[in-house]
């Protein structure tokens, strides 16, 4: 709807009632009343609003509220220079919202890819958005938070995987064997991970083979091979094997599935 309303009345609103008209209304006629509300959970709402206009956005990305900017920052109608901007802003929540959307160019991205904040290095590690180019350079990140976004990306290639499947850090290695993108080669050298939760993890991967699966059904740890009584892609052969197992909860498994 086309919005209009005398100040005086929109003043006399609740503020639930200011919020969801912001939120919700296609608004022409009107707006300074949502941008100069008081109230910043008003300003949020237009900011928050799909069909918030790009100068609109642009106002409101200089907000004083942190919240705003956030709104300002994950709205698909804000243009790549206004993102850019927000890039730079002093909170990093903000920079991590930028990070998330789709309209945040390959050059934005890159940027915030040397950020100081790990969060924020994190959050472009994990955007399917990023380049491999700048996924790569991150996989030799100091934070082992970062280099287990990157070993998340369905889009890190298979060299930067293999690489990160020797990482020194368990948390990055079971990253690695969660992705469903990870070659089989690099699944079978980590079923052999010191780490039983790493070797759980690739035991429990639908995209795990089932020649490392009957490998993996033969494990010291019950609960290895209690993940691979439950995967779907293990053979019936090694069902059979696993169901005379000496774990009581592996021989369910091979009953739940």
């Amino acid at each position: 709807m086309q919005f209009s309303i005398p100040e005086d009345i929109w003043e006399s609103l609740k503020i639930e009632t200011r919020v969801d008209i912001a939120k919700n209304a296609t608004y022409e006629e009107g707006l300074n009343l949502f941008l100069k509300d008081d109230y910043w959970m008003v300003r949020e709402a237009v900011a928050q609003n799909p069909t918030t206009l790009p100068e609109t956005l642009k106002e409101l990305s200089k907000d004083k509220r942190r919240d705003v900017r956030i709104a300002v920052a994950q709205n698909p109608n804000t243009l790549s220079e206004i993102l850019k901007e927000l890039s730079k802003d002093d909170d990093e929540y903000v920079r991590v919202a930028v990070i998330g959307n789709p309209n945040t160019s390959q050059e934005t991205l890159k940027k915030l890819s040397k950020d100081d904040n790990w969060m924020v290095r994190a959050a472009v590690a994990r955007n399917p958005n990023t380049s491999q180019e700048t996924l790569e350079k991150l996989s030799r990140d100091d934070e082992e938070d970062v280099r287990a976004a990157v070993a998340e990306n369905p889009n890190t290639l298979q060299e930067t995987l293999e690489k990160l499947s020797r990482d020194d850090s368990a948390y990055v290695r079971v990253t690695v064997a969660r992705n469903s993108t990870t070659s089989q080669e690099t699944l079978e050298k980590l079923s052999r991970d010191d780490s039983a939760y790493v070797r759980v993890t690739v035991a429990r991967n639908s995209t795990t083979s089932q020649e490392t699966l009957e490998k993996l059904s033969k494990d010291r740890d019950a609960d290895v091979r209690e993940a691979v009584a439950e995967n779907p892609n293990t053979s019936q052969e090694t069902l059979e094997k696993l169901s005379i197992d000496d774990s009581f909860l592996v021989r369910l498994a091979t009953t739940i599935r």
